[in-house]
């Protein structure tokens, strides 16, 4: 079963990551830890979000896996 994992990041005025929050099959997530959250999108297949280009992906790109796609 391919896993999808909903995302949202919160950031401060600042520019400094203050939480990423996220869902994967009824699981919850909510840290500013970008290990914490690549533990977590570990073995999903899609990233999901509803401004992941324009936003997120500046502060959580690194912690996503390479063999992950982004759906938009």
């Amino acid at each position: 079963m391919k896993s999808i994992v909903f995302v949202d990041s919160e950031v401060g005025l600042d520019g400094k990551l203050l939480d990423i929050g996220a869902v994967k099959e009824g699981a919850r997530f909510h840290s500013g830890s970008k290990s914490q959250f690549r533990e977590f999108v570990s073995g999903s297949e899609y990233i999901c979000g509803h401004n992941i280009l324009e936003h997120d992906l500046k502060y959580i790109g690194g912690s996503l896996l390479h063999n992950t796609f982004l759906c938009i």
